[in-house]
């Protein structure tokens, strides 16, 4: 038979139309924060049809309509007094549902990427439309998303069975690097000792490789929870304080809440970079955008030195 096709072959999305996915949901998050949810959807919902797989646009597209079975996982409100109102016209109803007939045919003859857009046509018009949600959740469950691993920031069953049955789906291993049990007796251990169990629990949580958080740590902070930068980044693996808001720290400053944070934007990071490392870890350093927009590690010293730096620590713990 022939091989299933990925979401990118099902839905045509380019390395281009992945950029402006970020570009737009990142957009939406900030919207999010600006008490503005109208604005947000659109951004969510312009990521999506860019590319389906875009983790952060179906996470805040779940977060924001009371979805969680779009992104199992995010604590999305269900209560409909905890959800924003968007006001919708009975004509912006009836053009909904005409987008979700076409949708339900489209989706019927296989024609994915018509009905992606009929549903999502259908949710801008009216976001309360539940065919046009069931229709979207059937169109790209999870694992279109490349959920192969935990989803960046969300708690996952999978961790509560432990790692065994999911090992593959750890991201941020280098190739070649060291396995198994730390070193011990290596000269990085005494630093890192006394947040080893928050990496390790954080770690599995989000499905990182704890090698990795312990060598952007070093990097980045030196193993200093009192760590601060010019621009103004805190803590071990010093993070804006927007940005550790974002990843789940209601407190950049406290050492547990700052490492979980970190590790959950790592994991985020790998999975929009499809795992890789080099990547993953230039975007922690210089941003996501410089990362997509430069189409791989971008030719600046201090990142790609940043790069380097990090994977000689994971060597040596």
């Amino acid at each position: 038979s022939a091989p299933a096709k990925s979401p990118q072959d099902r839905f045509g999305v380019s390395e281009d139309d992945r950029a402006d996915a970020v570009k737009e949901a990142n957009r939406g998050w900030e919207k999010v924060g600006k008490a503005e949810p109208r604005q947000a959807l659109d951004h969510y919902l312009a990521a999506l049809k860019l590319d389906p797989e875009n983790r952060a646009g179906r996470e805040g597209l779940a977060a924001l309509l009371g979805m969680p079975e779009l992104a199992p996982g995010v604590q999305a409100p269900t209560r409909e007094s905890d959800l924003p109102s968007f006001p919708v016209s009975h004509k912006d109803k009836q053009e909904a549902a005409k987008h979700v007939t076409r949708g339900w045919k489209a989706a019927r003859q296989g024609e994915a990427r018509k009905a992606l857009d009929a549903y999502l046509e259908a949710l801008d018009l009216d976001p309360s439309n539940h065919a046009a949600r069931q229709g979207l959740v059937e169109l790209m469950p999870p694992t279109l998303a490349g959920e192969s691993g935990p989803s960046a920031g969300r708690p996952v069953a999978a961790a509560a069975r432990g790692r065994k049955d999911r090992d593959d789906q750890v991201l941020g291993r280098i190739p070649d690097g060291p396995e198994g049990p730390l070193d011990t007796k290596g000269p990085l251990y005494g630093a890192a000792k006394p947040y080893l169990s928050r990496v390790e629990h954080s770690a599995d949580r989000y499905g990182v490789e704890p090698r990795l958080v312990l060598a952007v740590i070093m990097v980045e902070s030196g193993f200093s929870a009192h760590a601060r930068s010019s621009s103004g980044a805190r803590g071990l693996m010093q993070l804006l304080p927007e940005t550790a808001s974002k990843f789940g720290a209601s407190d950049v400053d406290d050492p547990f809440e700052n490492i979980d944070a970190g590790t959950r934007y790592l994991r985020y990071l790998l999975d929009l970079f499809k795992g890789d490392v080099d990547r993953s870890l230039a975007a922690y350093n210089s941003g996501e955008m410089t990362v997509v927009n430069a189409r791989g590690v971008p030719p600046i010293p201090g990142v790609q030195r940043f790069v380097q730096d990090v994977k000689a620590y994971y060597r040596q713990f």
